[in-house]
């Protein structure tokens, strides 16, 4: 009725919703549980939230979104989702990105980029971190440097040097380039700067955190030195990531066993991440001869010292990473007697190591080949060259252990001539594969020489040549290494096929020298 007084408004209440101190960003907001899985929360992606990560470590709302892995459709099959970047998030798709042409895929962190430093950006995405980890997934390549440079300068301006670096060496062989590539150097050299600037801030602010993103920016920093075959800086950067990253873990209460750390072959967190990426380099800088401050050991569970080897493996990876931890106790024994007096006899507890070890590289074979059917099922187009590269990693650990307790008797080796042909026969398959799979990058940059930061066939190849009496298996060792132009982290193909000549010309009287003349080769130090 005209005159009656409106009734009151309702008062609406918010429904209450407990409070969550502890997950994603997301999760927080939303009010509910997280299942705090790194570097990406689950809840978040099954439901197609874009998950804002724990700060740096996962996640994204800025320019990388809900990225959980950066496919290489090269190594998996077509059907499998690819990531495409966008300004504000990542997208999945089923079709292979294109090249990026929009300043605006770079991170808003980085303001205002010049065209160089762009491309370097995208050149990094679509072909350096494809290629670094080799043919082995690797979580730091594929998820955690992008998610750590959409959050932390630092991170960013390494990846665009390390970017610069890559397309600089793939410019170099464009005609009338000279000035593009004089323009990457200029931008490898302005953004490494700005990284070890930026890194100071977090020095300077310390903690747990502060330590990750040094240790991402540092691993950056190693495959830039490498790349630019500055190969003494390259040690001193892994020697001073591998003390850093004890020092997080040991102040952190990470799990630790004697003076190795371990990591958990589920990697779930992004400290595992960081251990698994660092320990491949430490195995591959044992493998070159260069003395390390620490061994790293990854271990399949806290129990790493029993080296328990499961039934079956899961992955390729999973098995990559348990015959890691065998690599590198057997090459840690190895050092330790050789650092014994020769008049020393060798201590009971080696004989038992070397014993176990055995024992523990014999379990590893019996499931990996129980496992083989499924993973080729599984990985089919990975599986021709992982195969028999991990078979012949295992051999060559059986010979190293074999003669682990007698590190002055040269003469040992003429026992093991027939496994030495096996990794030949091996090695040649495997040569043969990426010959059969290799395909051009197209008229605008041509395919150079490739790099990896991960072994390949170079390390075994030059053990071959080096430990290997038999002529005939050593020049067919020094032929396959004359085909692989490339490198892997430290070892350059043809540098390594030019020592080995030198070995042989010393240890056959110039014979080889003589069928096929060399010119110097330059060892790195």
């Amino acid at each position: 009725m005209i005159g009656d007084k409106p009734a009151p408004p309702v008062k609406k209440t918010r429904a209450r919703r407990p409070k969550v101190k502890t997950g994603c960003k997301t999760c927080k907001l939303r009010g509910v549980k997280c299942d705090e899985a790194k570097p990406i929360c689950r809840r978040c992606i099954s439901t197609g939230r874009t998950c804002d990560g724990y700060g740096i470590w996962g996640g994204g709302g800025n320019a990388y979104g809900s990225v959980s892995r950066i496919t290489n459709s090269s190594r998996s099959p077509s059907s499998l989702p690819l990531t495409t970047i966008t300004t504000t998030t990542i997208t999945t798709s089923t079709c292979t990105p294109g090249p990026l042409t929009s300043t605006r895929t770079l991170p808003p962190l980085l303001g205002a980029t010049t065209q160089h430093e762009h491309r370097a950006f995208e050149y990094f995405f679509h072909r350096t971190s494809r290629k670094l980890p080799g043919i082995f997934d690797s979580p730091f390549w594929s998820t955690l440097v992008f998610q750590a440079s959409a959050c932390d300068p630092a991170v960013l301006h390494a990846l665009i040097a390390l970017g610069a670096v890559d397309l600089g060496k793939a410019t170099r062989e464009l005609a009338c380039a000279a000035e593009r590539v004089r323009g990457y150097e200029r931008v490898a050299l302005v953004q490494y700067n700005k990284a070890i600037v930026s890194l100071g801030v977090h020095f300077r602010r310390g903690g747990g955190d502060a330590r990750r993103v040094a240790l991402i920016t540092c691993m950056l920093f190693i495959c830039i030195e490498l790349l630019r075959e500055r190969f003494k800086t390259a040690k001193t950067h892994l020697g001073n990531g591998l003390k850093l990253l004890g020092e997080m873990r040991r102040g952190e209460g990470g799990r630790k066993r004697g003076g190795e750390l371990v990591v958990n072959t589920e990697l779930e967190s992004v400290d595992d991440y960081l251990v698994e990426a660092f320990t491949r380099f430490n195995i591959h800088s044992s493998l070159f001869g260069q003395d390390n401050i620490l061994l790293y050991t990854i271990a399949p569970h806290p129990s790493c010292a029993d080296h328990a080897i499961p039934r079956a493996f899961t992955t390729f990876r999973i098995a990559r990473l348990y015959l890691d931890t065998l690599i590198n106790a057997i090459y840690n024994l190895a050092h330790q007697v050789a650092s014994l007096s020769p008049a020393s006899p060798i201590p009971k507890h080696y004989t038992n190591t070397q014993s176990h070890l055995r024992s523990s590289l014999d379990q590893w074979l019996k499931a990996f080949q129980t496992s083989l059917p499924t993973l080729t099922t599984h990985h089919p187009l990975i599986a021709p060259l992982v195969t028999p590269l991990l078979h012949t990693y295992y051999t060559m650990s059986t010979i190293t252990l074999s003669t682990s307790l007698s590190p002055r008797d040269e003469l040992i080796y003429d026992s093991h001539t027939a496994a030495f042909e096996s990794m030949i026969s091996l090695m040649r398959g495997v040569f043969e594969t990426i010959l059969s799979a290799h395909a051009p990058l197209g008229d605008e940059i041509p395919d150079p020489p490739g790099f990896t930061a991960d072994m390949g066939f170079i390390p075994p190849l030059f053990f071959v040549v080096l430990k290997c009496r038999d002529r005939v298996v050593r020049r067919e060792a020094l032929e396959l290494l004359d085909g692989a132009p490339h490198r892997e982290g430290l070892w350059d193909g043809i540098m390594a096929g030019g020592v080995g000549r030198r070995v042989v010309e010393i240890e056959e009287g110039g014979s080889w020298g003589d069928e096929k003349g060399q010119g110097e080769v330059v060892v790195p130090g």
